[in-house]
């Protein structure tokens, strides 16, 4: 049960991640972005309530944490592409990529600190929704500062 919730989780996020683009490009990645966040925040919250449900149940709050997930992670590199000035958008990309590979391996070694410190199922899945909250906040100071800006591709996220 425990790898069928990663395969619909994983799902969510390949959904996500061909839809998203269309969002972004209708409306924005200034305007989506934040609501992805705190939606993948509230989803992944949300899964420490679930998981002593029905298998289905917590198999679809897999698929909305994995929606949002992989549409924020989408997302996020769209908009890292759109704000960084064309001579320097390689650079900026690949540490963009670089500190969530850093996210990556970290993550689990905080999570299994967590887990031998024996917090409750609950407790653990907010503390994991947190960083998403975060995120949403800065993508929100994002959207502040590029509106205050205006040069380059900055003017890209203007008109989103």
């Amino acid at each position: 049960q425990a790898s069928g919730v990663l395969g619909w989780f994983n799902f969510g996020s390949l959904v996500a991640s061909v839809t998203v683009g269309a969002l972004i490009d209708r409306f924005g990645a200034t305007r989506i972005l934040p609501i992805y966040f705190v939606a993948m925040s509230a989803a992944i919250m949300g899964l420490g309530f679930t998981m002593t449900g029905p298998y289905a149940v917590v198999a679809a709050a897999f698929v909305l944490a994995g929606f949002f997930a992989g549409g924020s992670n989408s997302g996020i590199m769209a908009l890292c592409a759109l704000f960084y000035p064309a001579t320097m958008r390689s650079t900026g990309l690949g540490w963009s990529y670089g500190w969530g590979r850093v996210g990556a391996m970290s993550g689990p070694l905080i999570g299994g600190l967590i887990v031998a410190m024996k917090w409750e199922v609950t407790s653990f899945y907010i503390a994991l929704g947190v960083p998403a909250a975060i995120a949403a906040f800065a993508t929100l100071f994002l959207t502040r500062s590029a509106k205050a800006a205006s040069v380059g591709s900055l003017e890209v996220l203007r008109s989103g």
